[in-house]
């Protein structure tokens, strides 16, 4: 350290070192340039496939509930009458828009079917007898105060029912479960599913089939609205390369598509592979789906367009070779200035770090209590926004101006009641949904008053741990979702109930749902209150890489998939 020459070797040796870490990171850089794309890549399509399989899970779920449903319905009778079977399901497809047509047929080769046309719905009839097979077919409207025009239908002749695929399935189910198979085109062009399930009979009597025909790109279930389309698209098929759903012509996914189908069909594996479109380099991952216990499988594919998640890893080089002439430069500085400010630097900073690691040491023990103090802050200010718009509130007139100061009121008080319930927690780094959650829902209770009087709830979270952030999201979904509910769905004093379910569905994937028995929800007809409530959710389900998406009738099912990481200890 004494010697003479002190600042030219160290100098030399910087500037060497500096040289060879800006050569190594370029060279790493070009070599993990695809390495990186390809995760990016692989994780984003792995992300699609969940929502696929979860979104497809609950239409097949949504369908088998609405036959079992039916076959209830018909079970309770014990004779079929054909003019009640009528009004039934006249009434079932004019709400099922997925449900194509619905058939039973028994085990003597009588069939009764109605389905959709052109011009309304078309019943046909079947009866074997002794010494003939009468077959009848006829035009009926969708209500029956609705008069039908004449006009020709073009439908495949009725044949003996007991030669097609979805009623031999369901004699051959042993389950007292409904069985999938495939079924004729769609007037859409696409191949459609039939949904089957064998009714109880009596000894000796025939044996009866129920089966829907669903057209599955019909569902809402499967909207694509939830997707990053322009990076990424995905299809459902059956296991001949047949698509159950498609996308818009003008997307870019059309062209791929294609080329995508040819590839499976060649290969019929699972996994991820790499095509060419017109110069163009795409990726495509292929799954299985399997349904009636991998009796039926079907496929799902997800097609990635790789130029629209290319990173250009130049700037990234460039960048950092500035950074490492930058400190080339200040290293040069340094040995100007000499070893004795060195050595004084070195004393300073080694006071300041020694200061510093004494106050960490400090606030070790205080950020626990810091954090719930920022909570308790934060609710103690959002009481004083929500007591100033209750101020001016008083000073307007009744009306709709005053009702919006007071709906934007409510809502801050929600929010200042998630901190509140947070600040209330024992441990802020894992918190505990059951606990969160159930107080919550108590303070709900409380919050919106008289009109929760009559209106049950039950939490189930299964033991679901959540950090700071991911809980006080899902807790303004659900403060949003519940006060709909309580102001909305029960306008009769005649009592009801919320259940609210937050499960895991697949890796780091979860779903929340919130279900009431009211009287439904009619986004196209709801007040501006619950639409901008519905707009909130879908922004704050965004903000957790997730999806919203409703359902109704009977009651109403609100559902949101977000992404939370493990919890991993400090």
């Amino acid at each position: 350290m004494r010697n003479g020459n002190y600042m030219d070797p160290r100098l030399l040796l910087a500037l060497a070192g500096l040289l060879l870490i800006g050569l190594a990171f370029t060279v790493l850089s070009l070599y993990r340039e695809s390495q990186r794309q390809q995760v990016h890549v692989t994780t984003v399509m792995e992300r699609t496939r969940q929502i696929v399989k979860a979104r497809a899970d609950a239409l097949f779920r949504t369908m088998e509930e609405d036959l079992m449903q039916e076959a209830h319905a018909v079970q309770i009778h014990s004779k079929i009458d054909t003019s009640l079977l009528l009004d039934r399901w006249r009434t079932l497809i004019a709400t099922k828009w997925p449900v194509l047509g619905i058939s039973m047929a028994d085990g003597r080769g009588n069939e009764f079917t109605l389905q959709r046309a052109d011009t309304g719905l078309v019943l046909r009839d079947r009866t074997v007898s002794t010494t003939r097979i009468i077959s009848r077919e006829q035009v009926v409207p969708v209500h029956p105060e609705v008069p039908i025009q004449a006009a020709p239908i073009y439908l495949p002749p009725l044949t003996d029912p007991r030669t097609e695929v979805w009623i031999s399935k369901a004699l051959e189910n042993h389950r007292d479960t409904p069985v999938w198979s495939s079924a004729r085109p769609t007037p859409d062009g696409l191949p459609g599913m039939r949904v089957s399930y064998r009714l109880p009979t009596r000894a000796g009597a025939p044996d009866l089939v129920l089966s829907f025909h669903v057209a599955v790109d019909r569902s809402t279930w499967l909207a694509t609205n939830a997707l990053q389309q322009r990076t990424v698209a995905y299809f459902l098929m059956t296991d001949d390369g047949s698509m159950l759903s498609r996308q818009a012509t003008d997307h870019w996914s059309s062209p791929v598509i294609p080329e995508a189908v040819t590839s499976w069909k060649a290969l019929q594996k699972r996994g991820q592979y790499p095509i060419n479109v017109a110069g163009n380099e795409y990726w495509f991952q292929a799954s299985a789906y399997e349904l009636n216990g991998r009796s039926l499988r079907l496929a799902t594919l997800v097609p990635a367009d790789l130029e629209t998640f290319h990173d250009r890893p130049e700037r990234q080089t460039l960048m950092m070779m500035l950074l490492l002439l930058i400190m080339a430069l200040g290293l040069c500085g340094w040995l100007w200035f000499g070893r004795q400010a060195e050595m004084d630097r070195f004393k300073r900073q080694a006071r300041r770090s020694r200061t510093q690691e004494l106050r960490l040491v400090k606030a070790l023990g205080e950020r626990e209590v810091l954090n719930r103090e920022v909570h308790h802050r934060v609710k103690n200010n959002l009481q004083i926004v929500s007591s100033l718009l209750n101020l001016q509130a008083t000073r307007l007139d009744e009306g709709p101006v005053r009702d919006e100061f007071l709906r934007g009121k409510l809502r801050i008080d929600t929010m200042a009641l998630v901190h509140h319930k947070l600040y209330e927690l024992r441990d802020l780094r894992e918190v505990d949904l059951d606990l969160f959650i159930r107080g919550l829902m108590q303070a709900l209770v409380q919050h919106y008053a008289p009109q929760s009087r009559t209106v049950s709830h039950e939490v189930q979270t299964h033991d679901i741990k959540a950090d700071q952030d991911t809980a006080i999201t899902l807790g303004l979904i659900l403060c949003e979702l519940a006060g709909n509910a309580y102001l909305h769905a029960f306008p009769y004093a005649t009592g009801g109930h919320i259940d609210v379910d937050i499960r895991p569905v697949e890796g780091d994937l979860y779903r929340l749902l919130v279900k009431d028995n009211g009287q439904g929800l009619d986004r196209t007809n709801g007040t501006r209150n619950v639409q901008l409530g519905l707009e909130i959710v879908e922004a704050l389900a965004d903000q957790l890489d997730g999806s919203f998406h409703s359902s109704t009738g009977p009651g109403t099912t609100l559902e949101v998939l977000f992404r939370m990481p493990p919890y991993k200890p400090v």
